[in-house]
């Protein structure tokens, strides 16, 4: 994602996030703690969208999906469809790369507290791919069904 699309460390469009941010810097410092970017190849046609924060994931290891059991589940399937290459290990710097579809996160969750709905996708759509990627035509997500808005 080209830097000037990239939320920064300290993004306060979301207050529910930047307290959620802060608090999780008080009790794990040494965790990413700050808005996720996007990860996977800038001309896909497909992306793959999760909640934000991803609090034991994303939150904790600044790559989506990542150090969480969503995040085998994603990223195995989307190698037994070689939609990616290297290994998945868990770590944002395990040397995987995705070569079809990238997954982001939008931030409109608070962990804990279930959906928050409101203006998340709205506030938070500049930092997705879907302002870089041009060929992007279809965006996938959805959110556990205890969180869903629907019924």
């Amino acid at each position: 994602m080209p830097a000037a699309d990239k939320p920064g460390r300290d993004c306060p469009r979301c207050p529910r996030l930047v307290a959620f941010r802060s608090t999780w810097r008080a009790k794990e410092p040494a965790w990413f703690n700050a808005p996720v970017p996007s990860f996977g190849p800038l001309d896909a046609r497909v992306l793959i969208v999760g909640l934000a924060p991803g609090l034991q994931g994303a939150n904790r290891t600044g790559r989506p999906f990542t150090g969480d059991h969503a995040g085998v589940l994603l990223y195995e399937t989307l190698a037994r469809y070689d939609f990616s290459r290297g290994t998945f290990d868990a770590r944002a710097d395990d040397g995987l790369h995705l070569t079809v579809a990238p997954v982001g996160t939008i931030g409109v969750a608070d962990p804990g507290s279930g959906f928050q709905g409101g203006g998340g996708w709205h506030g938070h759509r500049q930092f997705s791919l879907t302002g870089g990627a041009p060929s992007l035509n279809r965006l996938f997500g959805l959110p556990p069904e205890d969180q869903r808005p629907w019924p």
